[in-house]
């Protein structure tokens, strides 16, 4: 639990101090270049790139999740300096920021999420996630809406040294965390239900067991690529406010702003009910909710209010589709006690999902809306069905039943 606390502390300081500059990439890579093919093939190239990272350094973050959050200042202190490259080179500028924030990132989700797993569970798994989500929010709200600010007013050097000052205190806490329990035989350690650990010298259970986690594995990656799509939403909205000239550094950081606050409020009140009932029913209609919101954003770009009243909508919408796949993804994978190969295909979700818009965004700006929307339909149409099918997968193995 003392982890826990950490962790909290971290993300919501972490967030403020890379989001003050890393949120609006994409928007100056636009203001820089004029060029809408530039800036998604940017974004959707660090998302894939992340894909990457992800894949070679996975099990290192399973062990060493603390350590990561601490070496993730290098990456982030590189990309921020290269940033003062676009006045100079814009291309080589690009280049490096895309491969260090792709890292940087890296660095940070993965073994968060691992700390999370470890330093989580039981009845509380929905609470904590709840506040977990809001205070990481919350460091987002108050970094965008002064990184606009501050890149509208101050110099980019400011904002820099800012960010990594910042940064650098949110992840010492953890550090010292490590070095004074990594000794302790369950830190760093996954849980396993006891039906596993009976089966695991049953050679027809270890089939089936690989059976089970590999269609878990695909099933939530599926279900967090789909709806992952919504995190493409808001750069391309910044973009689009842009191109028809109804956009600032400032108004995108209000904008943004709004989204990551209701995102987390919803994520809150969703937790509340959790105990009580089944979610699964709120999170499908939030989705086709937010399906229909993301087509209507592009037509109301002339209405600034309408186009917050529409965010707002959104970011409630989008919290209880984030914490009933979060919390369903956890619930399973830990009966399973797979739960650290199953948020590796969760981060690939993350990756691949957004990048699927943003690369068709690189030619045609306004259909891209519609390829979110389309995906988050889907989202709904198949979360339901995959979330039974796990149970009973999971249900059919530690019952002994047959597994088709």
């Amino acid at each position: 639990m003392q982890q826990i606390k950490l962790l909290n502390f971290h993300k919501s300081i972490a967030s403020f101090a890379t989001g003050i500059i890393g949120t609006f990439i994409p928007l100056l890579i636009y203001q820089k270049t004029g060029s809408i093919l530039f800036a998604f093939l940017f974004f959707a190239s660090y998302l894939l790139l992340g894909v990457l990272f992800d894949t070679i350094f996975k099990k290192l973050y399973q062990k060493y999740p603390q350590i990561f959050l601490v070496l993730r200042i290098f990456p982030i202190l590189i990309y921020v300096l290269s940033i003062l490259l676009f006045d100079y080179n814009i291309m080589l500028g690009a280049v490096i920021v895309c491969i260090f924030q792709a890292l940087s990132v890296s660095f940070q989700d993965l073994p968060k999420e691992n700390i999370f797993n470890y330093s989580s569970g039981g009845q509380n798994t929905g609470k904590s996630l709840g506040w977990t989500r809001f205070l990481e929010q919350c460091g987002q709200v108050s970094a965008i809406v002064a990184g606009g600010l501050l890149l509208d007013y101050l110099n980019t050097y400011v904002v820099i040294i800012i960010s990594v000052i910042v940064y650098l205190i949110s992840a010492i806490p953890l550090l010292i965390y490590y070095f004074k329990e990594r000794n302790n035989p369950t830190f760093n350690k996954e849980s396993v239900s006891n039906a596993i650990e009976t089966f695991k010298d049953i050679r027809i259970k270890n089939v089936q067991y690989r059976r089970v986690t590999r269609q878990m594995f695909l099933g939530y990656g599926t279900v967090y690529t789909l709806f992952c799509a919504l995190d493409a939403l808001m750069p391309m909205l910044m973009i689009y406010m842009f191109v028809n000239g109804a956009g600032s550094f400032a108004y995108a950081g209000y904008m943004q702003a709004l989204w990551y606050l209701t995102f987390s409020g919803g994520q809150i009140f969703v937790s509340k009910i959790d105990a009580k009932k089944d979610t699964t029913k709120l999170a499908v209609g939030a989705a086709l909710t937010m399906a229909a919101l993301v087509c209507a954003l592009p037509f109301a770009i002339s209405h600034p209010w309408l186009i917050l009243i529409l965010v707002t909508i959104a970011g409630l919408c989008y919290g209880p589709i984030s914490y009933h796949s979060m919390v369903r993804l956890l619930e399973r994978s830990r009966i399973m006690g797979c739960s650290g190969h199953i948020i590796y295909g969760r981060r690939l979700g993350i990756s691949i999902g957004p990048a699927i818009p943003s690369l068709v965004a690189c030619a045609f700006l306004m259909p891209g809306f519609f390829v979110i929307s389309g995906m988050v339909i889907a989202f709904a149409i198949f979360m339901p069905i995959n979330d039974e099918a796990m149970r009973k997968n999971m249900v059919d193995y530690l019952q002994n039943n047959n597994l088709y």
